[in-house]
């Protein structure tokens, strides 16, 4: 098992989380949005969160249009169902999306700075939507949150468990962190995935909020290339992390690239 190697892996990342963070492409464009609209921007980054699943595009891609867009746009909820609506990047299942919206309208139209404590946050979108509160698009909207609130400089209170989507699991699995594959890590393993990561983040001095950052946007394009083998997925992980200044990229990928997960 790579725990010793992922703890390692992590203790490198964890001086360079103010760096990564800020430039991941989703931050970028919540600031820019957070830029124009200030609080008010909350209830549609968190209903645009919700819905982040099923993409056609990268996520990366989803919230340029979304940050686009709502530089054009005042951020009511209105808005946000007509952006979901017309995405070109978002696609699949919008009529049940669009109902998701409308199932958590309430909390989202009274969200403000007091919901800089994520744990309240939380609260309030287990009840709204019925749910543990760790599944992906919760945990996830929680993240997009905390960008927010971040780029307006107000303090943020709790912690976020990892979101699992497809980079992550890739990850977890090609890391030898579970000896699962990364369908079993999405799935059925998934608990045991946060469980771990958790931990991990825990033992290195990290929250778990800045756990997705550090981990996602290195693995970008990571499955892909492990289907190719081993060093294509190393090689990819040290590219991704060369273009956020990560001195020590290779070694990097070494410690997370260590079987090929596809």
């Amino acid at each position: 098992m790579g725990r010793e190697e992922v703890r390692k892996a992590l203790s490198i990342l964890s001086k360079y989380v103010e760096e990564i963070e800020e430039k991941d492409p989703q931050y970028f464009w919540i600031s820019k949005v957070a830029e124009k609209h200030g609080i008010r921007a909350l209830p549609v980054v968190v209903g645009n969160a919700l819905v982040s699943y099923r993409l056609s595009g990268t996520g990366e891609q989803y919230w340029e249009e979304f940050g686009r867009f709502f530089l054009k746009h005042e951020p009511t909820i209105e808005n946000l169902i007509s952006f979901i609506k017309n995405s070109k990047y978002n696609k699949a299942m919008k009529e049940q999306k669009v109902k998701r919206v409308e199932r958590v309208r309430r909390v989202l139209e009274r969200l403000d700075e007091r919901y800089a404590d994520l744990n309240l946050l939380k609260e309030e979108l287990k009840r709204a939507l019925n749910a543990k509160g760790t599944e992906k698009t919760i945990v996830f909207a929680l993240k997009m949150a905390y960008y927010l609130f971040k780029a307006l400089g107000l303090p943020v209170k709790g912690d976020v468990e990892l979101p699992i989507d497809s980079r992550i699991a890739t990850i977890t699995c090609s890391s030898e962190l579970m000896d699962a594959s990364i369908d079993e890590i999405m799935s059925k393993k998934r608990d045991e995935a946060i469980r771990i990561w958790k931990e991990l983040a825990n033992e290195v001095g990290l929250k778990s909020l800045h756990l997705d950052a550090l981990l996602w946007l290195p693995a970008r394009g990571l499955r892909r290339a492990l289907c190719k083998g081993l060093e294509a997925g190393k090689d990819v992980v040290r590219k991704n992390l060369e273009e956020y200044g990560i001195r020590e990229a290779e070694e990097v990928a070494e410690l997370l690239v260590r079987k090929a997960c596809c």
